[in-house]
């Protein structure tokens, strides 16, 4: 920012210094420094020397923390900076210095060192003391000071020789007076205040000998020696006033200092949210508990527990070796590990252990699949490729094999041997489990080495097909690179190898197809329409080792969905999940990564740590991964695992139409829709009740009426052919607007027919319910014009007044903005639509038609039930408030994301926004209370002021209930740790807790 810039925003100074430090390590420190400041060379006749803000002291009653800060920033002339390696890990100390450095002056920046290296070297700041957000901001080594003798020192007063230094060299640039006449001036104070309490003291004195004499006349006299009681009477009331001010100050202090370790805590929770949620939880339950009684939690305290404890999503771990490998079952009842040489089958419901098997042996366990019958192959290494790769000598004479098990007993019921090969595993069952495909080829072997095929026919790499019912070869195939072998739900095979074209063979003959122009290692769609795979050429974007999309009957691209620094695991690390709704990537990272295949947006980002293998059940969406970490982690991937109770049954309409609530009187409408037919129905939910009561096919809402009914567009292929009225208590239907040239299906749908576009209507009811408008086209001289209005009886469905193309609007005209175009919302005063020149939308005034408010592209609007505050989606990440009364902005609420659904509850107080997360706003500051991880909400409803209903557009229809207490004992009562010693001496928790006391027992 140059300096006309930065100059625009300054304030008065208020402060001439503002002190910013870590609670943790200079609690202590900086409340000495500010007072010290206020002291040093301070005339006789001034309160302080210096006005200098520090957090406790400073903060008026403004509850919104951050914004009293800015505030407190912005009128200071210098920024005291307290570095120690705790500041330099502090959310809060690196936010406050983003802030001055973009609004102040860099160069009044003051650090002074309290712990911890800093030092200028190579033209910057480094060291364990220096923030992140200090980096690169000096241009030249600033002025500096070394506070760290003080971690040494008892008394930090004036009277302290070093600290007094210290205090003259910060005091002197903060008033811009050199450092030796400031030294003076304190000696001259000094000296001043010694003789004022020398002149003071002879006072004192001379009084004392008046009051001997005055108490020997007051012994005389009675009168005065009850005044003299009452004197002391009085005296002793002060005393024990000042008793009782000392004691609250003390508690005050006490209480300040626990709200400050709250917020740390709060801030190290969201901290460490990415790459360690169950951590993150216990430091935000944590923050919770060290709130003071009686105080009301921060809201960054509340923000940490909503977004720690709806975004932990691993629900249990089964002890496993690291290193495993897993198969689930196709129905989803058994899990199948492999680590070392052992296989273990689970209950995949509870972990128990059902069976395990084991060899003599110092081969190596490796990949393993569950076919149809329940039948399990097992690729086991051959001890050689293992010596080889763990550089041991450990051999046994056993080849490399496939192992077939009984799947209810362990026993080994069929071997395929290959004496020959040392990299022969991956089996994997066709879908009816008719065939096990198997592959020759490098598959991830321990410790990453590529080792050479295994020749077949003249061929390195090959996939070779038994038919399980005489274990004879059904098919030797001929591959390129190192073939992973996968089915489709058509049995039809599939080799995907990196950096290779995709090869598919057919499903009876196994002859093989024109290879894809996909290319790389992953995985094949249920239904063999997409691959999910790992690199690509670089045209199609991304880079290598990115995951892409592909179109198998185009071979082309269609999106990148991962791009990272951390590598995909290769082959069983990527998985499109058996119904085909999402692909789960595993890397050699921290992280897996889950994406909706609908929308290809990225769904959940679950810290798993390195994965090798993932299964996912859809039945109880489910994710299970095995990789380095010790254990088979076990995930919900349910659209929300904490916080929302499943209402109501879509019966097979499973998707929910983004924003498309409509609020009636008595009840709410949806839309929802079958993916799979592109059917459409509108829904009725009573929210007194929690149930869906009437459905009606074909149609969607548009809007309620104040009478009970509803306006409901009337669909035949997608496409609207009528707008009708309904009672739902009735079922009748009175239609009001529909094209006139019409034909009958045969399940007796009519539809429009002809070879021009049917004439369309948009249709929109009255914020109060008592006006229905409609939109449509004049046919002239054979083509479809649009352009008039219809005022509808919301009771009859008859036309009350019709707005013909041309008509001029003229003044006090309830309709002089109609010719705007369409209409998103209006009011009896205003309507808010596409401008005349159809380049935005804007409010216009309905009696004179004249502009209000004008915007670009429109992204999401919702109007408040008081009809005095909308909210307007305006940019891709953020919204304004609107006032509707002066249609000047309230707020800008940025969202970070795109926005999929908005609500307003019932007095306007709040604003529920749906996106990558579900956010609570403060419409009267803009500011967000409660945020939850919960995605893709698409159409919100407030049924009271603690209970959302809510849909998303992955099929999630429920209630989300708001109240904090209800969500921290659900939270409690998941947790499946405590703190580790480690971690309570990290984060300075003393006692560390015990599981049962962080879960409140």
């Amino acid at each position: 920012m140059d300096t006309v810039e930065r100059s625009s925003v300054e304030q008065a100074v208020l402060y001439d210094g503002f002190i910013s430090y870590s609670h943790a390590a200079d609690g202590l420190l900086a409340p000495r420094l500010q007072a010290g400041l206020q002291r040093f060379a301070k005339p006789w006749w001034k309160r302080r020397a210096l006005r200098v803000f520090r957090d406790e002291t400073s903060l008026s009653a403004n509850p919104h923390l951050w914004s009293s800060i800015t505030e407190a920033l912005d009128g200071s002339a210098w920024f005291v900076l307290l570095l120690s390696p705790d500041a330099a890990q502090s959310p809060w100390v690196n936010q406050e210095i983003e802030y001055w450095n973009e609004h102040k002056d860099p160069s009044r920046i003051l650090p002074v060192v309290t712990d911890g290296e800093f030092e200028w070297t190579s033209g910057d700041v480094s060291g364990s003391a220096v923030p992140e957000a200090l980096q690169g901001v000096f241009t030249e080594e600033p002025r500096w000071l070394d506070l760290r003798f003080a971690w040494d020192e008892e008394q930090l007063d004036l009277k302290n020789p070093r600290f007094s230094a210290a205090l003259a060299d910060i005091a002197s640039a903060l008033r811009g007076v050199p450092k030796d006449e400031l030294e003076s001036e304190e000696v001259k104070q000094h000296r001043r205040t010694i003789r004022t309490a020398w002149t003071a003291g002879v006072a004192l004195a001379v009084l004392a000998l008046v009051a001997v004499g005055a108490s020997i006349q007051s012994a005389r006299n009675a009168a005065e020696a009850e005044r003299q009681a009452a004197i002391a009477a009085e005296q002793a009331e002060i005393a024990e006033a000042n008793a009782a001010a000392e004691a609250e100050a003390r508690l005050d202090a006490d209480r300040q200092a626990q709200l400050a370790a709250a917020r740390e805590l709060a801030a190290s929770s969201i901290a460490v949210l990415d790459n360690d949620p169950e951590l993150s939880t216990l430091l935000a339950i944590r923050a919770i508990s060290e709130t003071p009684d009686g105080v009301e939690q921060p809201i960054e305290v509340i923000n940490a527990l909503w977004r720690a404890g709806s975004s932990n999503r691993l629900i249990d771990v089964y002890p496993t070796a690291n290193g495993s490998n897993l198969t689930l079952s196709p129905d989803g009842a058994r899990l199948a590990v492999s680590e070392n040489q052992t296989l273990r089958m689970l209950d995949a419901a509870t972990g128990e252990q059902l069976w395990s098997y084991e060899e003599d042996t110092v081969d190596f366990f490796h990949l393993v699949d569950i076919g149809p019958d329940g039948r399990v192959a097992l690729g086991v290494l051959n001890s050689d490729a293992v010596a080889r790769l763990r550089e041991t000598d450990l051999t046994d004479s056993l080849p490399n094999r496939i192992v077939i098990l009984d799947g209810d007993t362990g026993a080994v019921v069929h071997t395929l041997e290959y004496p020959d090969c040392s990299d022969v595993q991956n089996p994997v069952w066709s879908p009816r489990g008719r065939y096990l495909a198997v592959a020759s080829g490098h598959h991830g072997l321990p410790g990453g080495s590529r080792t050479v095929g295994c020749p077949r026919d003249g061929t390195v790499s090959w996939l070779e097909v038994y038919d399980t019912g005489t274990w004879e070869i059904a098919a030797l195939l001929p591959t390129d690179g190192e073939p992973r072998p996968v089915w489709d739900d058509a049995g039809a095979l599939y080799g995907l190898s990196a950096q290779e074209s995709v090869l598919a063979f057919d499903p009876e003959t196994f002859e093989p197809r024109t290879p894809s122009a996909a290319t790389g290692m992953g995985d094949v769609s249920p239904d063999g329409s997409r691959f999910v795979t790992i690199y690509s050429p670089s045209s199609s974007g991304g880079a290598e080792f990115s995951a892409f999309l592909f179109d198998a009957e185009s071979g082309t691209s269609t999106d990148v969905l991962y791009f990272g620094t951390d590598y995909p695991s290769a082959p069983n690390g990527i998985e499109i999940t058996p119904d085909g709704s999402m692909a789960v990537i595993g890397t050699h990272g921290s992280h897996t990564f889950v994406y909706d295949l609908t929308t290809n947006e990225e769904l959940h980002r679950l810290a798993t740590g390195a994965v090798f293998t993932s299964a996912y059940d859809p039945a109880t969406q489910r994710l299970y991964t095995a990789g380095s970490d010790p254990g088979v982690k076990v995930w919900d991937l349910r659209p929300s695992t904490i916080g929302v109770e499943a209402t109501g049954d879509l019966d097979g309409f499973t998707w929910v139409n983004g924003n498309s609530f409509v609020n009636g009187p008595e009840a709410i409408a949806m839309d929802t829709a079958d993916l799979g037919t592109f059917h459409w129905q509108v829904q009725l939910f009573d929210s007194d009740t929690g149930e869906l009561t009437a459905a009606l096919f074909n149609h969607v809402a548009q809007g309620a009426l104040a009478n009970g009914k509803w306006v409901l567009y009337r669909l035949v292929e997608s496409r609207t052919d009528a707008t009708i009225l309904w009672d739902p208590d009735t079922d009748e239907q009175i239609e009001i607007l529909s094209c006139e040239v019409t034909a009958t299906d045969d399940v007796g749908r009519s539809y429009c027919t002809g070879d021009r576009e049917p004439r369309t209507w948009w249709t929109r009811v009255s914020s109060g319910g008592e006006n229905i408008l409609a939109y449509g086209s004049t046919e002239i001289e054979g083509f479809s014009y649009s352009g008039h209005f219809r005022l509808i009886d919301a009771d009859t469905g008859e036309e009350i007044e019709r707005i013909e193309p041309g008509d001029e609007p003229s003044p006090n005209d309830p309709f002089a903005a109609l010719s705007t175009g369409p209409l998103d919302i209006f009011t009896d005063e205003w309507a808010f639509g596409a401008t005349r020149g159809g380049t935005g939308s804007a409010a216009y005034d309905l009696a004179t038609g004249e502009p209000l408010y004008q915007a670009g592209i429109i992204y999401g609007i919702e109007l408040s039930p008081t009809l005095d505050l909308i909210a307007v989606n305006d940019m891709p990440a953020s919204l304004t408030l609107f006032d509707t009364t002066t249609w000047q902005p309230v707020a800008r609420i940025p969202t970070r994301a795109r926005v999929r659904g908005l609500g307003f509850n019932a007095d306007g107080s709040r604003l529920a926004i749906g996106g990558r997360n579900l956010h609570i706003v403060d419409t009267a500051t803009g500011q967000v209370v409660q945020q939850m991880a919960l995605a893709n909400v698409s159409d919100i409803h407030w049924i009271d002021d603690e209970t959302l209903l809510i849909g998303t557009n992955t099929g999630v229809f429920g209630t989300v209930s708001l109240s904090t207490d209800e969500f921290l004992a659900t939270v409690r009562e998941g947790l499946r740790r405590s703190f580790t010693d480690q971690e309570c001496d990290q984060y300075r928790i003393d006692p560390c807790p015990t599981l049962d006391e962080m879960r409140g027992g």
